[in-house]
């Protein structure tokens, strides 16, 4: 039997990126070298989604960044 189950996991995630990787030129040296951002949240944003996918610390483009977890749910569905 197969079936196809949806799978939604929130996390928060508390993510210290240092205070030297926030600055203009910084921003600037990110968008010359990965991609286009608008500033800090949008940095805080991509390392938040790269650390819920991979579990892991060391955030390509910024070099390892700390982070918490309190809290995780997970909530599946089976489809018919």
């Amino acid at each position: 039997m197969k079936r196809t189950v949806n799978v939604t996991i929130i996390k928060e995630l508390e993510i210290d990126i240092p205070d030297e990787l926030l600055t203009k030129e910084e921003i600037e040296m990110f968008n010359d070298t990965m991609w286009n951002i608008n500033g800090p949240d949008d940095l805080f944003a991509y390392a938040a989604r790269y650390i819920a996918l991979y579990d892991d610390g060391r955030v390509e483009g910024l070099g390892c960044v700390a982070y918490t977890t309190p809290f995780t749910d997970v909530e599946t569905e089976v489809m018919e």
